[in-house]
């Protein structure tokens, strides 16, 4: 005699979020079973996996993590990936006209007019751009920051000159004809947790150190703050971007009560319930998941380099005052056991000092 079927009904713990799935078993089936069916976690709720076909594979929390793993540990390899999230979102000329078209308040459709000229495969932290293009020969140079930079305007300088050379590179510019050129646009997208102004200014002569009414080289770049309650317009014109910045607030908010991968998975949940960044995030949720680790730890990286290098110039300068107080009392008259009492160093460092003089 057949057994009845019953419906019982599984709470998954979906990172920190409850998702209810109804399964079928017989009355035999013992307690493992159902203990095995629990290992299974999916991200997303049962209705978004009955009506997308995306879905029809369940993806566990494990094989994204171990997906994670390897994709974070490609990045440090190759060392040349810096703000990846920003360059995956942006790929087709679409997306770039969209751009456009928010920072200037257009509204152009002919894409195919548009010139991708992204520097690819650069050198790590070095001559690496974002984003840039050409469209109506205005040449776009887009980088995203997540830290305050001033030295922005001479990155781009290298950024630019490597992209012209791109550009030019079957022209002859020894030759007597002018070559030319589009008009370059030097863009910085900022969402670092640092208080800025919505619009700064930055200009590469702000860095020479003698100043010149008009400088020969001079190159503007514009830092558009694009944090919650910043430039809103210019999200609102651009899906793309507003979307960006609505995972990274949810990520960041997210952080203040996790760590960092746990906030990073919840907020992939969210942003595909809420249809932000659905198709991206649903395709490509292990690399960017490691895309915004591998970022942070970049981040930290500069931050104890800065830190280091602090510190560094801090006892340079300490090392420095007490050469000159060794100097002075030696000159007069001190012998070597009163100026280690007055400096309070070992009797080797004072030698050591003297020694430099």
């Amino acid at each position: 005699m057949q057994k009845e079927k019953q419906r019982v009904e599984i709470i998954f713990i979906n990172l920190g979020e409850e998702t209810s799935v109804t399964v079928r078993k017989n009355d035999g089936v013992s307690g493992n079973a159902v203990e095995k069916e629990n290992d299974v976690r999916s991200y997303e709720d049962t209705e978004e996996k009955e009506h997308s076909p995306s879905f029809a594979k369940e993806v566990s929390k494990y094989e994204v993590d171990e997906q994670v793993d390897y994709f974070l540990n490609e990045y440090k390899v190759a060392k040349n990936h810096k703000d990846l999230l920003l360059r995956a979102i942006f790929k087709e000329k679409e997306d770039f006209l969209s751009l456009y078209n928010a920072l200037n308040g257009t509204n152009y459709t002919d894409a195919e007019k548009l010139e991708i000229t992204t520097l690819e495969n650069a050198v790590y932290m070095s001559v690496q751009n974002d984003v840039s293009f050409v469209f109506l020969s205005e040449l776009y140079m887009i980088e995203h920051q997540s830290t305050v930079n001033p030295n922005m305007p001479l990155r781009n300088l290298t950024y630019i000159s490597n992209v012209l050379s791109k550009i030019t590179a079957k022209e002859d510019i020894y030759g007597s004809k002018q070559i030319k050129l589009p008009t370059p646009r030097f863009i910085v997208l900022y969402n670092g947790t640092k208080q800025t102004e919505e619009k700064t200014v930055l200009k590469l002569s702000d860095a020479y150190e003698k100043k010149m009414v008009e400088p020969e080289l001079e190159l503007i770049t514009t830092v558009l703050n694009i944090n919650e309650g910043y430039n809103e317009k210019l999200k609102s014109a651009c899906k793309l971007l507003r979307d960006y910045m609505t995972l990274i607030t949810k990520i960041r908010e997210k952080q203040k009560t996790m760590d960092l991968q746990q906030a990073t998975y919840q907020a992939i949940a969210e942003c595909i319930r809420e249809d932000v960044l659905k198709d991206f995030l649903m395709k490509h949720r292990a690399e960017v998941i490691a895309m915004m680790l591998y970022d942070f730890d970049m981040e930290k990286h500069i931050e104890s380099e800065k830190a280091y290098e602090y510190e560094r110039g801090r006892e340079d300068m300490e090392k420095d005052m007490e050469k000159t107080l060794v100097s002075r009392w030696w000159k007069k008259g001190k012998n070597i056991e009163e100026i280690v009492e007055d400096l309070g160093k070992p009797e080797q460092y004072v030698k050591t000092l003297l020694g430099n003089l």
